[in-house]
């Protein structure tokens, strides 16, 4: 099935998920999720998982708030 096919896709990637984990996420003290309509919440939920498993202080924002919002 496609689903399987793109899970598959994503376990033969993990050596290159976890090195680029190594490079930008552990030397990090901060990170934001971006996403846009259902993506902000795909961005909020992936924001509490990496806080949860590094605390890392992380967030995650709607994309309309970069130009509108808090951060603006």
């Amino acid at each position: 099935s496609l689903a399987a096919e793109g899970i598959q896709e994503i376990v033969d990637g993990k050596d290159k998920i976890e090195e680029l984990a190594k490079k930008y996420l552990v030397p990090s003290r901060n990170a934001f999720y971006i996403g846009r309509g259902i993506d902000h919440a795909v961005a909020m939920e992936a924001a509490l998982k990496l806080k949860e498993v590094s605390y890392i202080q992380t967030e995650g924002f709607a994309a309309a708030e970069l130009k509108h919002g808090t951060i603006s």
